[in-house]
């Protein structure tokens, strides 16, 4: 089974929808900038949002390698 990609809209939607559960708080900028590293895919979203929530949204905004490292 393949996942396939989401368009901009969907993607900022979902993330946006996982941050509010996990009690992170966003900016409109931060959105943008996690939407654009998750290249649009939901699993990679997901991973982030789980990323962000354990070492924090700053971090991985400010170093994105371990997300990078993890899509390869």
């Amino acid at each position: 089974m393949t996942i396939k990609a989401m368009a901009d809209a969907e993607t900022s939607e979902l993330l946006a929808l996982l941050l509010k559960s996990e009690g992170i708080d966003y900016s409109d900028n931060q959105l943008r900038d996690l939407n654009a590293i998750v290249d649009n895919h939901p699993i990679n979203a997901h991973f982030a949002v789980k990323y962000a929530k354990n070492y924090g949204l700053a971090s991985l905004l400010a170093d994105s390698s371990e997300l990078i490292t993890w899509k390869r």
